[in-house]
């Protein structure tokens, strides 16, 4: 909850920075994506929400993620949980298709299960470096789906992440 509350604040915080008049400096999309991730022995279902903005033609996003493996019969589970934030730059491939590019660093959560013979969860944080790769179809001037892969490099465990983008594009305003 705290990431959310986290994430609001500087959504908000850089939306009304986009309000003044630096140049060319815009809210540019948010975006959900459900998806999968698979890390050494494990592996489960992840989301993750992000809020783009641009300056020229570089993008700046504030990304959460959490995720979680999915145990039916039972067990031990593990978890995890990211915030970052990313540089980016994005090429157009044609009219549709987008190629999204990403690099950052934030803060990374993971808990597991310490000790198989005294079961109990520990939770280990450390500074993450995320690295992303998106590609997305422009279906509307509004609105764009795609795919993504996304690597955590971190000290605790190494994740890829992967699944869909539903994203919201914002145009820029005009002056």
């Amino acid at each position: 909850m705290k990431y959310l509350v986290v994430m609001l604040f500087l959504t908000f915080s850089l939306s009304l920075l986009s309000q003044n008049k630096i140049e060319s400096f815009h809210f540019k999309s948010v975006a959900i994506s459900p998806g999968l991730f698979l890390g050494q022995n494990t592996g489960g279902f992840s989301l993750g929400a992000e809020t783009g903005f641009a300056y020229k033609n570089n993008l700046f996003t504030i990304s959460a993620t959490l995720g979680g493996e999915l145990n039916v019969l039972g067990g031990d589970s593990e978890s995890f949980s990211a915030v970052s934030l990313l540089y980016g730059r994005s090429l157009l491939l044609n009219k549709n298709l987008t190629l999204d590019t990403f690099l950052g660093a934030g803060y990374f959560s993971y808990k597991y299960n310490s000790d198989y013979d005294n079961p109990g969860y520990e939770r280990s944080n450390t500074v993450g470096f995320p690295v992303s790769i998106r590609l997305r179809y422009q279906l509307s001037d509004n609105f764009s789906l795609g795919i993504k892969g996304e690597e955590y490099f971190n000290s605790l465990k190494l994740l890829f992440n992967t699944g869909i983008v539903v994203q919201w594009n914002f145009k820029k305003r005009k002056r």
